[in-house]
Parts: C-alpha cells; structure tokens; sequence
C-alpha cells in the first residue's frame, strides 16, 4: 500500500510542478517568479479536490516525514534554489537559507490551508507577497 500511495504522490508531485513552473514562467523577474509560484502552488493545493488531504495528511501518515520531506525536495528545492540563484548573487552564501525560509513559510502555510474557519489562501498570499518583498528589499533588487 505505502509503495502505491508512494507511486502517486510522486505523480501529483509532478503534475503540481509542472503546472507552477508554467504559471511562474509568466511572470517578471526571478523575485515574481518565485511569489507567483507560490501563490500558485497554495492555489492549486486549495483549489484542487482531494489534493491537500494526499500531500499533507495521507502522505505523511502514509509514507512518513522523512520519506514525505525527500519527495518534497525532489519536486520544489531545486526550481526554487535555481531561481534564488538568479534573484541573489551567484555564489551567495545566503541561497540556502532563504531557500529554507520560502519552503518552510510555503510549507506550512499550504499544511494549514484547510483549517475550518480559516481563509487561508488570502492570508497566506498575503505572507508569501510580504515574505519576498522583504527578501528582495533585502538584497536591494527593487
């Protein structure tokens, strides 16, 4: 059971990606990229029946926390870091940390997303938009 719950989660996984990286190529710079993929991705995870209940409950139950955080990490890290490295100097020793910053603060916020009496795409939007403003401020690229 866990190897095609396993199977499936890294299908979705796939789907997800695709779609997010399509909706943020749209956008302006690697900073907008990075917002709208969010924006995107808690979207989706909301917007789609049934796709918050696998990636965030049954997953975890089902295949566990570290196995759950290396598909996690096979699917996002890598796009975001890519960009991050585009957004930030080459070779700044920050690309890691803030990449750490942005899939945690995601990641939550998308585990979160279907708790009663909450509006958690609005509020959440409104934290990834004030996270990477802040984080581009940061590193001066208005």
């Amino acid at each position: 059971k866990a190897e095609v719950l396993d199977a499936v989660v890294l299908l979705v996984q796939r789907e997800l990606r695709t779609a997010v990286l399509r909706k943020a190529s749209a956008a302006g710079d690697s900073w907008d990229r990075i917002e709208e993929g969010c924006l995107a991705y808690l979207h989706s995870v909301l917007a789609t029946p049934g796709l918050h209940r696998l990636l965030y409950v049954d997953a975890v139950a089902g295949l566990g926390w570290q196995r759950w955080r290396e598909i996690d990490e096979q699917h996002w890290s890598r796009d975001l870091r890519a960009t991050l490295t585009q957004a930030l100097a080459d070779g700044s020793e920050e690309t890691e940390a803030v990449a750490t910053i942005i899939l945690g603060t995601l990641t939550q916020i998308a585990a979160d997303l279907a708790r009663p009496g909450r509006d958690g795409l609005a509020s959440g939007g409104s934290v990834i938009r004030l996270l990477v403003s802040t984080l581009r401020a940061r590193t001066g690229a208005a």
